[in-house]
């Protein structure tokens, strides 16, 4: 059996969200189980460090069958990954709600 060993890289969490990969969990990975105590510990950390807060490894392997698409199977990290976007997705349309709400109302006066 031959074996590739790729090259690691840094990237931000931004860097990573702003990138057009698809990042998908295996089956052999455990469900999501963060509960408040874990996701109020993850935002408390990171909310009272500076911007360059270290979230940890994020641990991916480049993957693609005929079931899932090119991108990447998420193999640790796969918690603080998606508690993180569901944040971020939370804000998006918290925020998007907002400007509809703006707009409304601007266009009656």
């Amino acid at each position: 059996m031959s074996t590739k060993i790729q090259q690691t890289q840094k990237k931000s969490y931004k860097e990573i969200l702003s990138s057009t990969v698809s990042f998908h969990i295996p089956t052999f990975q455990r469900a999501y189980n963060w509960r408040p105590k874990q996701i109020a510990q993850l935002w408390d950390s990171v909310i009272e460090n500076d911007r360059q807060y270290y979230i940890g490894n994020i641990v991916v392997v480049q993957h693609s069958t005929e079931n899932i698409q090119s991108g990447y199977l998420v193999i640790d990290g796969q918690q603080r990954l998606t508690t993180l976007s569901l944040f971020l997705i939370a804000v998006r349309n918290y925020i998007f709600k907002d400007m509809e709400k703006i707009k409304r109302n601007s266009s009656y006066k």
